[in-house]
């Protein structure tokens, strides 16, 4: 869910119900499920529209539907300031300040990588998204002024915000893709933040998200056996795998998604979270090709979702849009309409505030009891 650009992160799947994943589970399993479920189920602040209202709708949606809410950060560091121990600027302090609401867990995720996911996150200042001044703009992940800078910065952003999970770089695998000679520095960097924050925040989980369809070779130019040889690098200082997961977004992908899908996330040996997903309910077109989805195939996606998430116990499943926000993009700039519109359907409510069926399957599981099971 990410390239949408600068301007749009500063406002910021019924034909089934539970019982359909009962019977492919054992009888003691099929209780368990149907009783409770062992993960926590939220949605991103992205609005349905650039506007107060429609901020106010995404938040009422949360409220009625999640016990999780989740908060991106993908567009900038303050690298001078965090660096220079000085005070960050208003737009900061602003974005980083939110209560938290009643019965809601927390969970941000912030990235010292670009939105292109081949360099060093821009500038954040009185606005996201800016040029790396000097000397950061030639700066490498792995040097100690990056090092220091970032783990401050996360240690600031744990502070004011009081997160119960952690995602510390999103995506990261495209940088293997978008500029391999930088993976070891970043590996260096991350392992330097982990470490030093679990020094103070001991019981809090920490993690980095990867994309599933670059790390399964389902993406061009993606080589899946260098993914899973370069990921499993970082996994010793990764709480959990997390998934960034769009797989209407890959004609490799089946239509509607394989039984299995899902399987290949328990071989890393961690605790699963979804940290960010979504299928289109319609067709999309990016330039000349066609992205097929439909409210049919978005349902099946969330089943297919969910099922793997009570057998293999995740700890909390994000949908990034909650609403569908076609109505947004109008409204942006016409050179980025056609790629932030690839995922303008992936809400389970239309814009209009209509439930598509996959909101009922949602339901239905948060609708369960939550308890916390024992994991490895």
């Amino acid at each position: 869910m990410r390239f949408f650009g600068v301007f749009i992160l500063l406002f910021f799947a019924v034909f089934c119900g539970v019982s359909t994943f009962c019977a492919a589970q054992s009888s003691t399993d099929r209780d368990q499920a149907i009783k409770s479920r062992p993960f926590h189920m939220g949605f991103t602040r992205w609005p349905p529209e650039l506007t107060l209202e429609g901020q106010a709708r995404a938040d009422q949606f949360i409220e009625d539907h999640a016990d999780l809410v989740a908060l991106h950060f993908d567009n900038g560091i303050p690298w001078p300031e965090a660096h220079g121990l000085t005070r960050y600027s208003k737009n900061v302090m602003e974005r980083l300040t939110y209560t938290i609401p009643e019965g809601k867990k927390l969970y941000v995720a912030v990235t010292p990588i670009n939105l292109e996911r081949d360099g060093l996150a821009p500038y954040w200042a009185e606005r996201d998204g800016l040029p790396l001044p000097e000397p950061w703009n030639k700066a490498r992940f792995n040097d100690d002024s990056v090092k220091r800078a970032y783990t401050k910065y996360l240690g600031d952003v744990v502070e004011r915000l009081q997160p119960d999970y952690l995602c510390i770089g999103i995506e990261v695998n495209l940088l293997i893709e978008k500029s391999p000679g930088k993976w070891a520095d970043y590996v260096e960097l991350h392992r330097y933040a982990y470490e030093h924050l679990k020094k103070t925040y001991k019981k809090l989980p920490i993690f980095v998200s990867f994309a599933v369809l670059h790390l399964n070779g389902l993406a061009d130019g993606a080589d899946k056996e260098r993914q899973y040889k370069l990921v499993r690098d970082i996994m010793p200082y990764s709480d959990y795998f997390g998934m960034s997961v769009y797989p209407y977004m890959s004609w490799d992908v089946p239509a509607p998604i394989p039984d299995d899908f899902f399987d290949f996330a328990r071989s890393f040996g961690r605790p699963i979270v979804v940290a960010e997903s979504g299928y289109s309910s319609r067709n999309v077109w990016v330039s000349l090709f066609l992205l097929s989805g439909s409210e049919k195939l978005q349902n099946h996606f969330l089943d297919r979702l969910l099922r793997a998430a009570v057998r293999d116990r995740y700890v909390f499943i994000v949908n990034y849009a909650a609403i569908d926000f076609d109505k947004m993009i109008g409204s942006l700039p016409s050179n980025l309409r056609g790629l932030a519109g690839i995922w303008q359907y992936t809400g389970l409510m239309t814009s209009r505030g209509k439930a598509k069926p996959a909101l009922a399957l949602w339901d239905a599981y948060h609708q369960l009891p939550y308890y916390s099971p024992e994991r490895k």
